[in-house]
């Protein structure tokens, strides 16, 4: 008997819908973000929250959240933007003892990782890991909404807190790493549901930044 080939259902930019389709889904991911001493290259961080979230709809089903003493003053006008002070951190855990927590979570949960710019916080970590001589695992795919905001919804204004409002997402303490997480969470169903990310999975649509 001759054998038909499968059929090739071909997108506008050549995803093989069919085959999407029948491919194992992203159904949950880690959302994380951090606060810094600055936007320098060799900026501290100062707080850093995660959260283990639903992508049907932006559920956070587990949250961590952490201060940390970076080992320096914390310029002013930073702190009037997160709101996050000398005060605040005094007594925290340096990075050293925190960083390692976060990687052993990520490489246990085993879920891609997705940030508001990543670019920015993957270049903290990583600058911090140096620093402190702390390994990273090389494991851990980090992804970037923003990047994904501005292929998905082609209009002017991608940052996180523009995004949230064009769909009425609201949320207490931004600026702070778990509002923003929980606003990022919020988001995400949104951007799954505009019309090119149809019968794609999330990292499908949501670009690769790099390997943590």
């Amino acid at each position: 008997r001759e054998l038909v080939p499968s059929p090739v259902v071909v997108a506008g930019d050549g995803v093989d819908l069919l085959r999407a389709n029948t491919r194992p889904k992203t159904t949950h991911v880690i959302v994380f973000d951090t606060e810094t001493t600055g936007r320098e290259h060799d900026a501290r961080i100062v707080e850093i929250a995660a959260a283990r979230v639903r992508l049907s709809d932006g559920a956070v089903e587990s949250l961590w959240s952490q201060l940390v003493n970076p080992g320096c003053a914390i310029p002013r006008d930073v702190s009037a933007i997160h709101g996050i002070t000398d005060a605040a951190v005094r007594g925290c855990p340096s990075i050293a003892q925190v960083l390692p927590v976060f990687l052993r979570a990520c490489v246990s949960r085993a879920l891609p990782l997705v940030a508001h710019n990543a670019a920015f916080d993957l270049a903290r970590v990583m600058h911090e890991a140096q620093r402190c001589d702390v390994a990273l695992p090389g494991t851990i795919a980090v992804h970037c909404s923003l990047e994904a905001s501005r292929k998905l919804h082609r209009t002017v204004g991608h940052g996180l807190a523009v995004v949230a409002a064009r769909y009425g997402v609201i949320v207490a303490d931004a600026h702070r790493a778990e509002g923003d997480v929980r606003m990022l969470a919020a988001v995400l169903p949104h951007l799954l549901r505009r019309p090119d990310a149809a019968s794609r999975d999330f990292r499908e649509c949501f670009p690769l930044k790099a390997m943590l």
